[in-house]
């Protein structure tokens, strides 16, 4: 019924170079069909896209809850803070982006397959955000490390410094996410 060897269906979707979103549906599929009738895979199948979306919505909410008083109370602006605030802006960017992506998806279930320039933009921004989601953890641990071991240097503790370790963690997670996106277009061109 359904066939794994055609090479259509990958479990690293996100990562290959031809897979989109409808790849990790089309996963969830087949392994639901293993268990159930199609029928009640359907219910399920939107059960679970459901499931997503609200607990994407939840991360909304939370990372809003701590992003709001980081930003608006004078005192929160530490360097701690910042890189965590940080997190949670990116956590709101990504939970922003599956959202509409699996709002989609759930809509309308072959849009990614039909047009290929939507399915190039749409593995950029997966990876993009997924890196900045990384990175940005990365930030936070680096930042951490070096207040640790150098206690008496001040300028690991400045807010400049701060901003140098988010900016560079951004450009760093966009400039990899271009050459992710160059390596598909190569491959949609050949």
């Amino acid at each position: 019924m359904h066939d794994l060897s055609n090479g259509k269906i990958r479990i690293n979707s996100f990562i290959s170079s031809q897979a989109c979103l409808l790849n990790n549906y089309k996963i969830l599929r087949f392994v639901l069909c293993i268990a159930l009738k199609e029928k009640e895979m359907v219910d399920i199948l939107k059960l679970f896209v459901i499931l997503i979306l609200s607990i994407l919505c939840i991360d909304l909410i939370i990372a809003l809850l701590y992003i709001v008083p980081v930003v608006l109370v004078r005192r929160f602006h530490t360097h701690h803070n910042i890189l965590i605030a940080n997190v949670a802006f990116v956590s709101l960017c990504c939970a922003w982006f599956y959202i509409f992506a699996y709002a989609i998806m759930f809509q309308y279930p072959t849009i990614w397959n039909e047009i290929i320039p939507l399915c190039v933009i749409l593995q950029y921004v997966t990876i993009t955000v997924n890196f900045l989601l990384v990175y940005s953890f990365i930030t936070v641990i680096f930042n951490r490390y070096l207040t640790i071991v150098y206690p008496l240097k001040l300028f690991f503790r400045t807010r400049s410094w701060v901003f140098v370790c988010i900016g560079i963690a951004w450009l760093v997670g966009i400039i990899l996410g271009i050459l992710r996106l160059v390596a598909s277009l190569r491959v949609n061109i050949e």
